[in-house]
């Protein structure tokens, strides 16, 4: 597995796992993780399977419960690294959701998390028609790569990110037909075992967020049962953290958070 450490030079703190989005990778989030180890946090990321520097193709993934497995072995390699300090956890869009259900399914693991963007509405209704057939063709080519149908301009206000996100050999637009079915079953289950979160939890996402669905991320915030926060970051897009007038904001908020359950 590829692994991306940021240790720091003060006391430590915490130790908490940044979860990237799809089509990115974690290199994706040097500046916040730089941030989070000026302040006194271990941070470790990985490449989900067919993203970054993954072995397999760009796209090719053939279910995303490989990519929760992967930050599942990551999270159980670092937990003692070092020990007896909180660990935490962070995803940010897909990402989120791979937290989510990482967290359903370790209850016990972290001590708090962090949900930026999360995808939490079923596409099935979008796509109506479309997803019968998908799913089909899911048995037959899982591989099949298409595309995830991302607009880079509705990732953030900054052009500069959004043009850059669009030249970076290491973002992509694909995604197999197996992995959207699969993406599309963790985000029911998501949805079904919520009851069984069992760590504080921040929600963060933009209020012009149209890659994901924001009225779902209030829903799901609604239905947490435990400790938990929301922030809003009025302007923003899909990224908040990459606008220059929010980026301070954001990134005081996610620490914050993460002090106060130190």
């Amino acid at each position: 597995m590829f692994i991306r450490k940021w240790t720091t030079s003060s006391n430590v703190k915490g130790k908490i796992i940044i979860v990237h989005g799809l089509g990115e990778h974690s290199g994706r989030y040097e500046e916040l993780a730089s941030f989070l180890s000026k302040h006194g946090f271990v941070v470790y990321a990985t490449d989900n399977e067919g993203h970054g520097v993954d072995p397999v193709p760009y796209g090719a993934a053939k279910k995303l419960s490989n990519s929760i497995k992967r930050i599942e072995a990551l999270a159980n390699m670092a937990k003692n690294e070092p020990p007896d300090v909180p660990f935490f956890l962070m995803g940010h869009s897909l990402g989120g959701l791979i937290s989510i259900r990482l967290l359903e399914q370790s209850p016990t693991l972290f001590k708090a998390a962090i949900l930026s963007s999360p995808p939490l509405k079923s596409y099935r209704d979008d796509l109506k028609s479309l997803y019968h057939g998908f799913l089909a063709l899911s048995y037959i080519v899982p591989f099949l790569r298409l595309s995830n149908r991302i607009d880079p301009s509705k990732i953030s206000k900054n052009d500069k990110v959004n043009r850059f996100y669009t030249l970076e050999p290491t973002v992509h637009d694909r995604i197999s037909i197996g992995f959207f079915i699969d993406l599309e079953r963790q985000i029911n289950l998501s949805w079904k075992d919520i009851g069984r979160i069992d760590c504080p939890i921040l929600m963060t996402y933009g209020s012009e967020d149209e890659v994901v669905s924001t009225a779902s991320i209030e829903d799901f915030y609604n239905a947490l049962s435990v400790k938990k926060k929301i922030k809003c970051f009025e302007g923003s897009k899909h990224e908040p953290y990459r606008d220059l007038d929010v980026k301070e904001k954001y990134f005081s908020t996610i620490l914050d958070f993460l002090i106060s359950w130190l």
